[in-house]
Order: structure tokens, then C-alpha cells, then sequence
């Protein structure tokens, strides 16, 4: 029954990531420069240790992206904090 309950919050997370990616574009481009949200105060459930908002195959795009310029200042910074 544990397992069936991580499982339901796990997916649950993962439906929400995109939303919660949104959330936080909006709060960087309406906030200041002292405004630090993270991606898991917009999700319904707490993360666990294993879990990973970017995929190898999506960070080396944004990666691209970035060295080539390809996305508004407001993103790229965004992006810059979640590929470290």
C-alpha cells in the first residue's frame, strides 16, 4: 500500500513539473533579484532523493540553447540555476 501511495505521488509530481516550471517563470520575471523560489514549492507533494526534473537528453538541448543564444535573458537565467 506504500509503495502504491509513492507511486501515486511520484506521477503525480511528474504531471505537475511543467506547471510548477511555469510558476516559477513567472515569479523570476515578477519578482527581485532576491526572490529564490525552487521548483518543489509548486508541486503538491515533497520530492524524494531520486528525483530528477531534467532528462540527459533535454539538458544537453538546453545546454545548446544557451551556448547559442537561442532564448530571452528572463529564461536563460532560469535555466542557467536549474543546470547548475
Amino acid at each position: 500500500m506504500e509503495q502504491g501511495y509513492k507511486n501515486l505521488h511520484s506521477r503525480t509530481n511528474a504531471a505537475s513539473v511543467s506547471t510548477a516550471k511555469l510558476a516559477m517563470v513567472v515569479m523570476g520575471a515578477l519578482g527581485t533579484k532576491n526572490n529564490k523560489v525552487k521548483l518543489d514549492q509548486f508541486l503538491p507533494y515533497e520530492l524524494d532523493d531520486s528525483f530528477s526534473t531534467l532528462k540527459p537528453s533535454t539538458r544537453e538541448a538546453l545546454e545548446w540553447a544557451l551556448k547559442n543564444e537561442k532564448m530571452p535573458p528572463a529564461i536563460v537565467g532560469m535555466i542557467g540555476a536549474e543546470l547548475g
